[in-house]
């Protein structure tokens, strides 16, 4: 939800939802009639919420039906805000930065690295591998 009305002008709308900022519904995820996610939630790539499920606020929902595995640690919001904020501002640098070009015929010799700006969940929380930590 919050993916497609984001790109409408709703700051200041009396119609934009209060919750809108509070819950990341976003990439190939569903949500069912009268399901109900809970404020600072992350939920699941190719998460299906069923109807009527209740997820309360601060809990991380995984898999089709909708299963909740762990608690959401202030940390895990910290993290998912940074690349929240990372994402959203990938258009704006590609508009930015973007000009036409030749393709290359082969890897230039010194061609800069990617900078590695944002680790993985797991690759930056090793203790919190196991799903029920």
């Amino acid at each position: 939800y919050e993916t497609f009305v984001s790109r409408l002008d709703l700051e200041n709308h009396p119609d934009q939802p209060e919750w809108l900022s509070h819950v990341n519904a976003s990439v190939l995820k569903v949500k069912l009639d009268n399901a109900v996610i809970g404020d600072n939630c992350i939920i699941g790539a190719l998460c299906l919420v069923p109807a009527n499920m209740v997820i309360p606020e601060r809990k991380m929902a995984v898999g089709n039906p909708a299963n909740i595995i762990k608690d959401v640690t202030d940390a895990m919001i910290e993290w998912k805000t940074a690349g929240t904020k990372l994402y959203q501002q990938l258009p704006a640098d590609c508009h930015a930065t973007l000009k036409q070009c030749e393709p290359l015929r082969e890897v230039e010799v010194n061609r800069p690295k990617q900078q590695d700006i944002y680790k993985t969940w797991k690759s930056s929380n090793p203790k919190s591998n196991n799903p029920k930590s």
